[in-house]
Parts: C-alpha cells; sequence; structure tokens
C-alpha cells in the first residue's frame, strides 16, 4: 500500500529478512525524494504523487470515451450515467483491485478524487448450491474455517481455483487441451 508519498513494491525483490531483521533487496520508491533531488532529469520533477495501481485506473477510466472505448452490458444503461455521480472501477489481476471516485469535497471544481478500496478482501457470498459447493472447496483447499475473500474467486488465481473446482466437479467436461 501507498503510505506518505511512499512505497514498497512487494511483488518486486527479496522480502527475506537479512541478518539485521530488515528486508534485503526491496524496492522503495519515495515521491518525497524523487520530488527533492535535483540531479539529471529527475531535477524536471516539480511534483510526485505516489498512487495505488487502481487509483491510477480510476483516474485513467474518467477520460475513456463511453461510446468508442466503453462496452454497454445492459442497454440503456449509458443514459442513466450521473455525470457528476460516484464511480467504481474493478478489476481481476493478482487480486481484485477496486476504487471509487467521488466529486471532490474540498474542490468541486477540480473534478474527482480517487480512493483506493480493500474491496477484494470482502467474504465471498455464494448463492447458488454449486456456487456453495464451490465455498466449502476453497475453505478446505485454503483451511479456512469461517470465510473465504471474494479474490479467491475473481481474480487471475482466483479464476484457476474456479477451474481447479469445476475440473474435478466435472472431469468429464475438462478440455484435455487447457
Amino acid at each position: 500500500p501507498v503510505r506518505q508519498n511512499r512505497v514498497v513494491m512487494t511483488n518486486v525483490g527479496d522480502h527475506s529478512p537479512s541478518a539485521d531483521g530488515k528486508p534485503k533487496g526491496v524496492l522503495l520508491i519515495d515521491g518525497n525524494l524523487i520530488e527533492a533531488t535535483h540531479e539529471s532529469y529527475l531535477s524536471k520533477i516539480v511534483r510526485l504523487k505516489i498512487v495505488n495501481d487502481f487509483v491510477g485506473q480510476g483516474y485513467g477510466a474518467l477520460d475513456l470515451s463511453l461510446d468508442d472505448e466503453c462496452l454497454e452490458l445492459v442497454p440503456g444503461s449509458k443514459d442513466k450515467i450521473d455525470p457528476l455521480g460516484p464511480k467504481v472501477c474493478v478489476g481481476a489481476g493478482t487480486g481484485l483491485g477496486e476504487c471509487f471516485l467521488t466529486i471532490s469535497s474540498l474542490d468541486p471544481d477540480a473534478g474527482y478524487e480517487c480512493y483506493p478500496s480493500e474491496g477484494g478482501h470482502v467474504e465471498y457470498a455464494p448463492r447458488s448450491d454449486l456456487e456453495i459447493e464451490l465455498l466449502k472447496y476453497l475453505k478446505d483447499k485454503f483451511k479456512q474455517a469461517h470465510r473465504v475473500s471474494v479474490e479467491r474467486v475473481v481474480s487471475g488465481k482466483g479464476l484457476a481455483n474456479v477451474y481447479e473446482f469445476l475440473a474435478k466437479k466435472y472431469p468429464d467436461r475438462v478440455d484435455k487441451a487447457i
């Protein structure tokens, strides 16, 4: 997570502790330090704000053309969008990334402010018998007595978990080429 305009890249480097107990080989990006640097090309950076990936996605989504770059899943839904209303951005990747955007309460003329969310950690809520079987399978697989997060179902690894469950439940339907 981004804290105080700094981020430690959790998926890069060696995070095992060294002799002094601190992680070794960790990649730290410090926006404040970069701003204060006056060497070479870094001197051209006046302001740097480190944001998480889905805050970047959220701000980027504001620039999408609804007519040319978006697919309307429910006919007529584009007509119902409030141009000044809150927005949400959700996407499956390593986990389930989520953010929401609202018009700035401090400076409405500045447009939207984007907020990261840990929505992928919410509890998976099955609604059908098959989904309940999937929940039981995942609880057993991950040794969870009480809950399974939605990221275990909707993410890159989550989709693999779902495939694994369905392949065991319906082995005759497995495409051996996959």
